[in-house]
């Protein structure tokens, strides 16, 4: 109890069987996912028990990363989704009212820039939507490819390419039928040469990659479908977002790769999460009597 190490057992863990260790890291996995629906619940309750509006919530919060998730999360209550169904088949006019909740259309410099504010005032003053202030974005230590702006674009391309997402969401079996579903490229108009809306930047295609759709699945998807079992009774949904976590690469982390150092190497997302809660849950606390792999040591 008096050790400082990262890892009471480091040194005796690489001598545990792998599949007590994977069926133990399996079971963390559950009880991880189960403490992240709490949040959600939350939320589901706070929108009146809508499934899309909660999903749009959590879908922007991931939309921010670890730097711009919680003003993420700001601008989808001030801009809920019920407003950007009225407009889901004009990319335009859903950009325009992202873009100027934001904050970002007060000092524009070029054409399209301008006609997002024009169309933005009139939209503004139809649906009563307070803007945020655009101190509150971080660009800093981003790569350009997840600069805000670049996430407010594609988070609009989704939305009108995908309108009622979570009900599609729960039409797919598997892992390669939710990453079709977000496969959204900025391939031509504006934002193809643009980060930002002030000078214009070399041509690229901008699209959500595979870690950011793993880390939706893992931190939104699976806990919401998880939700939705118990609420509708149709266990399926459980049983397919315990799928999804193993058909998903292990996370790389700090955590998961001062386990591999120690011998242990997760093989998918599920055993990734389940050292996740090892560590926070009974590592970090010492303990090991209450801990699967602690008490088959010691015995």
């Amino acid at each position: 109890m008096r050790q400082k190490s990262w890892l009471l057992c480091k040194n005796q863990i690489h001598q545990l069987d792998l599949f007590h260790i994977s069926h133990y890291l399996q079971r963390l996995s559950v009880d991880r996912l189960e403490q992240k629906t709490i949040q959600f619940i939350e939320l589901f309750e706070e929108v009146k028990n809508h499934w899309e509006d909660t999903f749009y919530h959590s879908l922007c919060y991931c939309m921010g990363l670890k730097l711009n998730s919680d003003v993420f999360l700001k601008l989808s209550k001030r801009l809920p989704i019920s407003i950007i169904k009225k407009h889901q088949n004009n990319l335009m006019q859903v950009e325009a009212m992202l873009f100027g909740t934001a904050g970002f259309l007060n000092d524009v410099k070029d054409h399209y820039g301008y006609t997002l504010k024009k169309e933005f005032e009139f939209l503004k003053y139809k649906y009563s939507i307070e803007e945020l202030d655009e101190s509150e974005w971080t660009f800093l230590r981003l790569r350009p490819t997840s600069f805000p702006t670049i996430r407010l674009a594609q988070l609009a391309k989704l939305l009108t390419a995908q309108p009622n997402i979570f009900s599609k969401i729960l039409d797919c079996s598997n892992y390669l039928h939710l990453k079709k579903l977000f496969q959204i490229k900025i391939d031509d108009g504006y934002w193809l040469n643009h980060y930002h809306l002030k000078k214009p930047s070399a041509k690229r295609t901008k699209s959500l990659g595979n870690q950011w759709l793993n880390t939706l699945i893992i931190n939104s998807i699976c806990p919401l479908l998880f939700i939705y079992a118990k609420r509708k009774g149709q266990f399926e949904f459980q049983e397919r977002s315990l799928n999804l976590l193993q058909e998903i690469d292990a996370e790389n982390n700090v955590i998961t790769r001062q386990f591999q150092k120690f011998g242990v190497t997760p093989r998918n997302a599920s055993e990734s999460q389940g050292l996740l809660q090892l560590k926070t849950a009974y590592c970090d606390a010492k303990k090991c009597l209450n801990c699967n792999i602690g008490s088959k040591l010691l015995s």
